[in-house]
């Protein structure tokens, strides 16, 4: 019985340890991503938070300084 990795040249495990080199680095390069991409939200937040706090405090001081 002939094996396919025999004929390239290459063992099993030599095909295995490059796949799971392979999953190893995409998982990490996932997680990276999915990391950055909670920072990128995380920081909209609080910019959409002090954006929101700016309009309502200058609506406030807006109100108690006007006069008829």
């Amino acid at each position: 019985m002939e094996r396919p990795y025999a004929q390239q040249g290459r063992s099993e495990h030599g095909a295995l340890r490059s796949n799971s080199r392979w999953l190893m680095y995409h998982s990490r390069r996932i997680f990276f991503d999915r990391s950055l991409q909670s920072v990128r939200k995380t920081s909209h937040l609080i910019k959409e938070r002090k954006s929101r706090f700016y309009i309502f405090r200058r609506c406030v001081v807006m109100l108690l300084c006007w006069h008829d």
